[in-house]
């Protein structure tokens, strides 16, 4: 026997452990990802699919820059982008943004917005979680009323 087994057989022995054994198995699953990972789990796959919106967000913002831009250019720059927008692959892509818009505000503002409710606020007690969807839903299509007859006016 080494010094250094030694050493560790007494160290093991005031230390109060026990001496590895020479087991060959272990008693949990050896790792290794599942097949199909990571599409298979269903949450982890609405999660990438939230997470993954934000790339046609990005795209959004820097056509509404574009369009800012040309804006500043002048009527002929902005008349030039309105024609640009009309091209049927942008009226599928912001059909497609639309939709994906509505998904994200609904996952996040009726599922997980009502998940992150602190049990206090303050001195009064947080409402169950029941509640928060309806009353969310409800600010949601009140506030997109105000915008709509807002804009409906403007467009007028």
């Amino acid at each position: 026997m080494s010094e250094f087994e030694s050493r560790a057989r007494t160290f093991s022995a005031l230390a109060g452990t026990r001496e590895p054994t020479d087991q060959t198995r272990s008693r949990t699953a050896a790792p290794g990802k599942t097949p199909g990972y990571p599409f298979s789990h269903p949450r982890l796959r609405r999660w990438l699919l939230h997470s993954a919106t934000s790339i046609f967000f990005l795209a959004t913002g820097a056509e509404l820059l574009t369009g800012w831009w040309a804006l500043l250019e002048g009527p002929r720059a902005w008349s030039a982008c309105r024609e640009a927008l009309q091209h049927p692959a942008f009226v599928v892509y912001h059909t497609a943004l639309l939709a994906m818009t509505l998904w994200f505000g609904g996952r996040t503002y009726f599922v997980l917005f009502a998940r992150t409710q602190p049990a206090r606020i303050g001195p009064f007690r947080r409402h169950p979680l029941w509640v928060f969807p309806p009353l969310l839903g409800a600010l949601w299509i009140g506030t997109t009323g105000v915008l709509v007859s807002i804009l409906w006016g403007v467009a007028q």
